[in-house]
Parts: structure tokens; sequence; C-alpha cells
């Protein structure tokens, strides 16, 4: 019962409370009704959960309460009962009664009377349960007892002898039985002449009806006597439907007693129909007023509840998960035009069918435990008349924890909305003003020492009055920079003394940690004393004329000491920082027809980038040198310029340039900036940046020129490094072609051997089972002759005991069992070898990862096991579930050998490094993972905990030639190779990550699709 006492405590503290006093006592009364009930009673949910269980439901199951709670009713009703199906309907039905059969835990059955009434509660309902096994045995034993009478009951009647005294013989029996039943057991006899009797009914009778049983058996009228008036047809009619249906008679009715009680009665019983067309019922009558004074106490509860939320003056409703009214105040009916309307128990969507769809999705999120609110939203009612409302909405948590639904607060404000934008109207204008010229307004109590701010303000000092809830003062205080903070209060001082004006520069720190200039205005007022009283002035952010002034002054800075190709990388790396772009080039002309231009310098984004020669046709470029004057694209760069791969590339989306001229006008290059976001069409300050620039450019361009030895030198070193990198790729070149070839004739010839293995393999394979067939029988055949000629001759004896029979008998299966797994073991490595040489799988095609691994850990397995004493190294595998991939099959198992082998050497090569006790304590290990990264890749993981390497070694791992192994033992291109594989034929990418001493990891990321038709 604690759980309606906690559910029954209000909305919120906005809502006024009703007297705790009188609610305090409703609550302990209902508390004590709910603990001390004779009848088992339970609070359960939709789902037919247990939510609250009093003392007598406890003992009903014979389990204490936390054993019972959060427990489904039905796991104790027997299986042929369907009570889960019947539990659903009570929301609609309102109400149910039956009966149901109790398993308990010691498999003990007990029959129970039940009456459940629906949402007490919202989604909460009573259930209300009574052993009668008891009485339902009493019935049992009346109607064996009775059925051996009903053959001389029927030949008394035929013989028109009243049968009065036909019970007369079991009667103690009965007595013996009902004096421990609570209520009536009883005989109840409508004749064939429609007139009504009770042959049996026990003593209980007296206390429920007022009646004696003697009174009854020949007449049952004076039962009907104290039936109170408002329900006597409804028992007559309920009596009639069983007799009508021969169905079981079932009713909850008042009597009237003549001492002035009122019980509530509750009969229940079967009907059969007798040879002489008469009906015979065998039931029971109990009294439940107990359980009708619980039910009425807690509507009385929840009857306050409602009224308490009645009584708020905001409008309130409570909701389930499935946004179906629990419970509306009057307010809410009022404010929503509901008040002819019947909502509980109603979709909200169903009552307002056109409601957007931005408030499902707040009534969503609310659902997953956020509470929203809104100071002031604009609402259309249904008659089209507009509102300014204020609303809440918050999840309601029921006794376990869990969201149960929303609860929704709304209050109208449309005056108040009026109110304030006429103020906001007549503030608008000042606002306007001060805003367009980035002013704040600010006004400081000198007397009183408090500083006001408009919302400006705010924005200067990076924050926002509803972000920042501290006094503008502290604001100010802790945004001012510390190194201005001395300056700045001595030219407060002065401005309040007099001495000066109030007009300083300073720095703002905002809370993101950025600094901003801001530039100062004020004047004091002073009262007619002279005294200062109030500085009233405004502030001018100042950051970006400070940001051009700083900006230009650093370019100059980095690039005045500096010629030759230092200037023009300065000027480059400079000019995209400061004008906040990623790309940033100088070009220069290197044919007469000015038609190619080349990069002096290339700035790409955080790096120089590789200079490169390109056309000017179809360039952004190109109409820099028609127009010979600034050139501007803001946006769409690509689309303008389409046929221009290059821009692709770089993602460019804005483009500006300018000519880079001569002292005599002739036009030299260009000087451009690009970024991958739109440029703002007006940049006056950052155009004129680029003009001065390219003006240096040009005289720089002119000096290198004079130079001619110079430039001849830089030219020749030029080609010279071109050719060595020519060399070094034709080197890299042959070195994979040999590494292919090799591979090539290493797959066609492990795939003949493993052909040729092949054929007696599956020869001898084929044959152990003959063999295995043949020796079986010989034996046998010995065994025969040992059975029925038991005396061999000497010879044979003798023969026998030399060659150990027994032994040969019992060693000779294991024997052909050992020769049938070595086969096996040769057939699995041959498959391994055919499966690792793709002899026939040179083109792309789907393969399985898994087995192309496990076939070159076959490949490796000597080395794994340990060789010249090195210990065994284990694999771990931790395989995800992988779809075929299209790739070469034959190129990745090199990939995946050239990984492995590196992993067990560098395992050697750490065992071999450590001290001998340190040896003890170290297991080589290699980790093989694979799993699905994204959409449509893969990552094959190969890590080991071998000697790793140090950043510098990783950084040349990948290139040719390069290897850490000694003379002999290595040709530096496995890697080069695999890395080549994974890139270049599969399109995917191939990363390591080592440690020095601990291990190390490759990173094989491949697509799952065919990526690489077009592309290899």
């Amino acid at each position: 019962m604690s759980f309606f006492i906690r559910n029954n405590s209000g909305f919120n503290k906005s809502i006024q409370e009703e007297d705790r006093v009188q609610q305090s006592a409703k609550n302990r009364q209902l508390q004590i009704l709910f603990e001390t009930a004779l009848d088992g009673m339970a609070i359960a949910d939709n789902q037919g959960r247990y939510l609250d269980v009093n003392p007598a439901a406890c003992e009903l199951f014979h389990l204490e309460k936390d054993k019972l709670l959060g427990r489904y009713i039905w796991e104790f009703v027997e299986s042929r009962f369907d009570f889960q199906s019947t539990w659903g309907k009570l929301p609609q039905q309102k109400k149910l009664r039956g009966e149901f059969r109790l398993r308990k835990l010691d498999r003990e059955i007990r029959i129970v009377e039940y009456a459940a009434t629906a949402n007490f509660l919202p989604d909460c309902h009573l259930l209300v349960m009574r052993d009668i096994t008891p009485n339902k045995q009493a019935e049992a034993q009346i109607k064996k007892l009775t059925h051996p009478l009903a053959p001389a009951q029927a030949q008394l009647q035929q013989a028109s002898i009243k049968p009065t005294n036909i019970l007369t013989a079991p009667e103690n029996c009965f007595k013996e039985i009902a004096q421990h039943i609570p209520g009536v057991i009883y005989q109840f006899r409508m004749r064939p002449d429609g007139t009504y009797h009770f042959p049996y009914a026990s003593e209980g009778m007296r206390e429920v009806h007022n009646a004696s049983p003697e009174e009854l058996r020949e007449d049952a009228s004076k039962v009907f006597t104290v039936i109170h008036p408002e329900d006597l047809d409804r028992v007559h009619q309920s009596i009639i439907k069983s007799t009508t249906e021969l169905s079981p008679w079932f009713c909850e009715y008042r009597v009237c007693l003549p001492d002035g009680r009122m019980l509530w009665l509750m009969g229940h019983s079967t009907p059969q129909r007798e040879p002489d067309g008469g009906i015979l019922w065998h039931g029971y009558i109990r009294d439940i007023s107990e359980r009708k004074q619980a039910e009425n106490l807690l509507r009385e509860s929840e009857g306050l509840w409602r009224t308490f939320v009645d009584i708020t003056p905001a409008a309130v409703a409570m909701f389930d998960r499935q946004m179906c009214y629990l419970v509306a105040n009057q307010a809410w009916y009022k404010q929503y035009g509901l008040e002819n309307r019947e909502i509980i128990g109603r979709s909200h969507y169903e009552i307002f069918p056109d409601i957007p769809q931005h408030w499902k999705d707040i009534h969503a999120h609310c659902l997953t435990g956020v509470t929203q609110k809104n100071d002031a939203d604009f609402w259309v009612r249904e008659d089209g008349k507009g509102e300014w409302i204020r609303w809440e909405i918050r999840p309601w948590i029921d006794r376990h924890g869990e969201i149960g639904g929303l609860l929704m607060y709304t209050e109208v404000i449309t005056k108040y909305k009026q109110t304030e934008a006429e103020l906001k109207e007549i503030s608008e204008s000042l606002s306007f003003a001060l805003k367009s010229g980035k002013m704040g307004c600010w006004e400081w109590d000198i007397i009183h020492n408090t500083l006001a701010w408009d919302d400006r303000m705010y924005e200067l000092y990076g924050v926002t009055k509803e972000s920042d809830t501290r006094l503008a003062y502290d604001i100010w205080a802790t945004g001012l920079h510390p190194d201005d903070r001395e300056a700045t209060e001595i030219i407060i001082r002065q401005a309040v003394s007099g001495e000066a004006e109030y007009n300083p520069e300073f720095r703002v720190v905002h809370p993101d940690g950025s600094i901003h200039f801001i530039k100062a205005s004020g004047l004091v007022q002073r009262d007619a004393q002279g005294n200062a009283r109030k500085m009233i002035g405004l502030n001018f952010d100042i950051s970006e004329r400070k940001r051009q002034e700083q900006a230009l002054r650093l370019i100059v800075e980095a690039t005045a000491a500096k010629t030759g190709e230092a200037f023009f990388k300065s000027c480059v790396q400079y000019l995209a920082q400061v004008l906040e772009v990623r790309y940033a080039f100088i070009a220069e002309f290197v044919d007469s027809e000015k038609l190619t231009a080349k990069t002096l310098a290339f700035w790409a984004g955080d790096n120089f980038g590789n200079n490169f020669t390109y056309k000017l046709v179809g360039t952004p470029c190109e109409k820099v040198n028609h127009q010979n004057d600034l050139c501007i694209y803001p946006h769409s760069l690509q689309s303008l310029f389409p046929d221009r791969d290059d821009l692709v590339a770089l993602q460019a989306e804005s483009y500006a340039g300018v000519p880079i001229i001569d002292a005599t006008g002739n036009s030299l290059g260009f000087l451009a900036v690009l970024d991958n976001k739109p440029m703002a069409e007006e940049i006056t300050m950052q155009s004129a940046i680029l003009r001065i620039f390219a003006t240096r450019a040009g005289a720089e361009i002119e000096r290198i020129e004079a130079e001619a030895v110079k430039k001849s030198e830089i030219q020749l070193r030029q080609k010279t490094e071109e050719l060595e990198r020519t060399l070094k790729q034709l080197q890299a070149t042959q070195m994979q072609l040999i590494q292919a070839e090799k591979m090539s004739s290493l797959g066609q010839l492990v795939a003949g051997i493993a052909h040729e293995i092949n054929n007696p393999v599956n020869f001898i394979y084929g044959n152990i089972q003959c063999a295995n067939d043949y020796a079986s029988n010989l034996i046998e055949l010995i065994q025969l002759y040992q059975e029925y000629y038991p005396s061999p001759p000497p010879a044979i004896s003798n023969f026998t005991e030399n060659m150990d029979l027994e032994y040969v008998v019992s060693d000779f299966s294991q024997l052909l069992i050992s020769m049938k797994t070595g086969a096996t073991r040769i057939r699995d490595i041959v498959k391994s070898l055919r499966t690792f040489s793709r002899l026939d799988e040179a083109d792309l095609k789907e393969i399985d990862i898994h087995e192309n691994l496990e076939s070159t850990l076959v490949i490796l397995q000597n080395r794994l096991n340990g060789r010249a004493g090195n210990p065994e190294i284990q694999v771990e595998k931790n395989y995800g579930n992988l779809p075929l991939v299209e790739c070469y099959g034959g190129l990745l198992n090199q990939v995946f050998m050239n990984l492995l082998v590196n992993a067990i050497d560098a395992i050697e090569q750490q065992q071999q490094s450590l001290k001998p006790l340190e040896t003890l304590a170290y297991h080589g290990q290699i980790t093989i993972t694979t799993s699905i990264t994204s959409e449509n890749q893969v990552l094959i993981s190969i890590q080991d905990n071998g000697n790793g390497m140090s950043p510098q070694v990783q950084e040349k791992i990948f290139n040719p030639f390069f290897t850490t192994k000694p003379v002999g033992k290595g040709t530096g291109m496995g890697l080069a190779i695999s890395y080549q594989i994974v890139t270049k034929n599969h399109q995917g990418d191939l990363r390591c990550d080592s440690t020095l001493g601990k291990g190390t990891e490759f990173r094989i990321e491949l697509p799952i699709s065919d990526r690489t038709k077009s592309l290899s």
C-alpha cells in the first residue's frame, strides 16, 4: 500500500498542497486496511507485475514480500488457464471476477477466487484474492453425498412426496465440514414449478441473511427480503441468466440486516439440471464487506488526489508512455477547449490530430528521461486564435525507477508577451544602431558600485546572459587581460577624479581563450557638488583592425630579411596563416607565350607542398593574366572550372589572385590564395596585403633572374634530384618484378608438389580402411581358431608367444588409426599449400580472408612450433564475422607471409636479447584480429610482442631496400612490396604502430566491394 501513498503526493512544488494532516490521516487508514485485510490484496501494473502486496497475499502464496514484487501474476497460475490474456482485457472491461488454480512453489494446488478492478491509479490495478479451496472441497463432498440420493428424490417427487428430509442423513457430515469454512455453503434449487428453496444451507446463513437453514429448506423467499432494494433486480436477473444458460452464477450484492448493518456479499455456484426439470445449484456465499471498504477508501484517496490537481491554477495533464491521458485538471480542459469531451484513456494525438511533428519529437525525447521547457512558445488554438504559452514537460518515475510517462504543465502568457513586444520594439532601434556599429552600452553606478550591461556588452566578452549568470562587474573583472588591468584601473580613477577622459584600449580574454581588442569611451555624470555619481559609455570591438595591423606587421617581419626560395616560402606560409586560407602559392611564367606557369613556393594547409607546373588555360589564373588585376572567385570554384582535376584534389572552393608585375609593367606570374570554404566578396584589407606582397615577389623574381648562374645551378640540382628519384623508382620496380616472379615460380612449385603429394596420399588414405577391414577379419579368424582349436601344435603356440599375438591384436587398430591421422594431416597441409599458392586465382575474386590466414599459418607452422632451440610461439585468433572480400588472393597471401615472418623474427630477436631469468617469464605471442571497421572496410590486425621499433625506424620500414636484419637475412623489399600490394593493387591501407621493447602491430584495411578493377 506504500505504493499508493507515494504516488498520491502531488505533481510539483508549484502546485498548492492540500491539508497535510487530513491527507496523512487518510493514508494511515488506507495503509491499516491494506495491511490487516484477511483477503490477499495486490497492486499490479498493465503487464501483470506485482507492485505491492499485503501480508495476506504473502501468506496465500507462502512467499515473502520481496520474493513476490516484480513477479508476474501468471507465474503462479496453472498453465491451462490463460491468465495473461485475461489480465490484458482488464483496462477495457474495468472489472474482472473468476477463479484460478494457484500453483505454489512446493507444487501444492489451491483454488483462488479473485476480483480485479482497473486503474485505481494510472496503469495500476487492484487484485483481491481469497483461498476457496475448503469451499470447493465442501461442494465436491456435497455432490458426492447427494448424488446417490438423486434417484430417490426424483421418485419421491413423482410420488408427490416432499423431499423435506432428504438430506437429513448426511447433515451431520455437512455441519462438520461447514463449521470450518467462512461464509455459507449451500444447495439452492429451482423446482419445476419455478419456486425456490435451499435443500441445504450451512449455519453461516443466519449471519449473512438473517435466516436459519431450517426456514429455507422449503421456501427461499426470506433470503430475498434482506437484499438491498437497489440490488434485488440485479440478483434476480443473474439467477434467470444462470437458469437459461446453465452458466455458473456469480453476483455481488448488498443485504440490510435488522440490526442496522449493511453487508456486501458475493455468491458463486454451479448449476445442474435434474431429471424432473428442476435446477440445482451447489455454491457458497461469503462476506466481502472488508474488501469493498478497501476499494471505497482507495477511490476516496484517488478522488482527493484528483481534487488536489484540479485546484492548481496551471494547466496540468499526466500521460502514460503511449501519450494516453491519465489525469487532466480543470484548467487543462478549459485552456484547450475540452470541457465537453472525454479524454481520459484516449491518446493526446487522437484529441489533437493536427499536432506538429516537432511536438511529437519533444514528447519522445522527454520519454528518454529529459526535462524540456520553453518560457515563451507560440501556439495556435483549434479556433485559429494564437496564444503565447509557457510550458514544461518532464517524465514521471514509477516505484521501480522506470519512466512511466510524462507530466505536462502549460500557462498562457499572451498578455505578458504583448507588453514585452511593445518594450522590445522601442529598444530595437537603439539596439540595432549599437549592434551595427559593434558597440556595447554600459552604465556604472559609482555610488553603489554596480555595473549594468546591454546584450551587446555580453557578446563583446564572449558570453550571454543565459550562459553566464554572474554580475556584469565580475565578468568585466575576470575577462580583462591581466597585462592591461593596472593601466585600465589607472585610467578609470583619473576619469572619476576628473584628471583625464575615459577612452582606453585594452584586451579581453573570452572563455574559449581567444583575445579581443576593445576601445572604450565614457562620460562621468556628477551631482551639483561635482561628485561623480555615474559613468555611462560605449565599448567598440577593434579586434579586426588590430588583427589586420598585426597581420601586416607579421608578414613584413617574417619576410624582411629573407631572399630567394626562403622568401617565397615564408611569404606563402604567412599569407595563408594571416589570411586564414588553406593554400597559397607564388608562380612565374616558364614560356614566352605566358601559357604555362610554375610555382616557386606552395603552402598546402599544414606544410609546404611540392612545386608544380600547370597550364593556364581553364584556370582562375588565366583571368588574372587577361585582366592584369585582382581576381576573386568567392565560392563554387570547382563548378566554374570543372575540367581542373587539381582543384578537385585540393577540394578548392574559393580563389583570390593578383598578377606579379616587374618595374617595367611586364607580368611575371601570380600570387594566389585558395581555400576549401567560401571567401567574403569584400576583402579590402586582404586584397591590399596581396598587392603589397605581389610587388615584393616581383622584385625578388627580378633579382633572381639577374643571377643566371645561380638559377642554372638550381635547375641542374632539380634535374639531378628528379633523376635520383627516377633511379630509385626503377630499382624498386625491378626488385618488385623479381620478387613477383619468385612468388609466381614458388606458387607453381608449391602447387605442383601439392598435386604430386596429393595423389599418393589419397591412395594411402583410401586403402587404410580396406587394410583395417582385412586385419579385422584375420584377427577374427585367429580368434575363431583359438576358440574351436584351443590346443594348437607347439610350433603355432611358440610362434604366437614369440610374436606376442595379444599385443599385436590390441595395437594393430591403433597403428592404422595413427596412419589415417598422419594421412589426414598430410592432406590438410597439401590443401593449405594449394590455398596459399592461389595459382588458379590470379584475377580479382571473392575469397575468405580467414582461409588465407590459416593456410599461411600452416606454411609457417615449423617456425611457430620452435626451431634451433627457440621456444614455441603462441598464436591467438580473434576472428570476426567477415563477408567474402574481393582481392587478389595470391598477392594477399604474400602480404600475410611477410608480416607473419617479420613478427616471428621480432619475437626471436626479443628472446635472444633477454637475460636468462627474463627469458623464463617471456612467452612469444602473435595475435591476429579481423573485424569490419566501416560499411565497406575490413580490418586485419597482426600484432606481436617482439622487440618493437623506434620512431626513426618506423618512418623508413616501407622504403625499398631498407632493413634492420643482418646482411644476407633480408632484402628490405618485403614490407615495401606488401605496402604496394595493399595500397596500389587493393586501394587499401597498411599502417604500423610499434613501441620499442614492447611489440608491433600492422593494421591492414581492405575494401569489401570491388573498387580496384578500374584502378589496378
